[in-house]
């Protein structure tokens, strides 16, 4: 997002961050904070991002072996190698 000519803001953070852009609410947050590392709003919204980061990533990775072998069983019942599960 460098050099693109936009406003760093809250809302904007916020906005990419509902929409799962997260690596750039990501740079907005920081960018934010080293202008005005004092902003209890800022300050905030990023420790709520930080939490909610590291919520999606442990619920990941509980879930993401029960979706990789459902596709392992999608892919071997598509190449005839199962008639069903």
């Amino acid at each position: 997002m460098s050099n693109t000519g936009w406003r760093y803001t809250l809302t904007l953070a916020r906005l990419f961050e509902s929409q799962g852009y997260f690596e750039q609410a990501s740079e907005i947050y920081g960018k934010l904070l080293e202008k005005d590392p004092e902003n209890k709003a800022v300050s905030e919204c990023c420790r709520e991002f930080k939490n909610k980061r590291q919520k999606d990533t442990q619920t990941n990775k509980s879930g993401q072996l029960e979706t990789l072998f459902a596709q392992w069983i999608d892919l071997v019942v598509r190449a005839g190698n199962l008639t069903s599960y």
